[in-house]
C-alpha cells in the first residue's frame, strides 16, 4: 500500500547518518522523470516551497558536515594524484575523492605526490607540494 492510499499526503523523515571520512554525497530535491521512485513517492504531494525550504536545510547540515570533515585534513600530509589545473592551481584527488588546490607546476599532472593540508573550504583541500 502506497502513502496515498494509506491516506498520507506528507511526511517529515528525520535519519541521522553516520558516513565514512572519505564519503561523497548526492543531493537530489526533486525527480521529474516519470515513473521514476521519487516521481511516485510521497514528495509529489508536498509544495515546491516545503520541498525548497528541506533542500536548503540539508545541504546546509551537508556543507557543514563536509567543512568538519576538511578540517581533520589540516595540518596532515596525505598522497594525491595530480590531475589537472584550475586556473593558476593544479587539482589533485586523494585516494578518497577529496579534490585537492596546490600551486605546482604543470609537470607533476598526471604524477602521485605527497601534499600537505594547509587549508580547507567547504567543498576542496588546499595544499602545497611535500618532500
Amino acid at each position: 500500500m502506497n502513502a496515498y492510499e494509506n491516506g498520507c499526503r506528507d511526511f517529515v523523515v528525520e535519519h541521522r547518518v553516520t558516513l565514512p571520512n572519505d564519503a561523497i554525497t548526492y543531493l537530489v530535491a526533486d525527480s521529474r522523470r516519470a515513473l521514476s521512485v521519487m516521481s511516485r513517492s510521497l514528495f509529489q504531494f508536498t509544495p515546491k516551497e516545503e520541498k525548497n525550504r528541506r533542500f536548503d536545510r540539508l545541504c546546509d547540515v551537508q556543507n557543514r558536515i563536509s567543512l568538519e570533515i576538511h578540517q581533520g585534513y589540516v595540518g596532515k600530509t596525505v598522497r594525491v594524484l595530480c590531475d589537472g589545473r584550475d586556473k593558476d592551481m593544479l587539482t589533485a584527488r586523494t585516494e578518497g575523492g577529496r579534490l585537492v588546490r596546490l600551486p605546482g607546476p604543470d609537470s607533476l599532472i598526471g604524477q602521485f605526490i605527497n601534499a600537505r593540508i594547509t587549508g580547507c573550504t567547504t567543498w576542496s583541500l588546499v595544499g602545497e607540494v611535500s618532500d
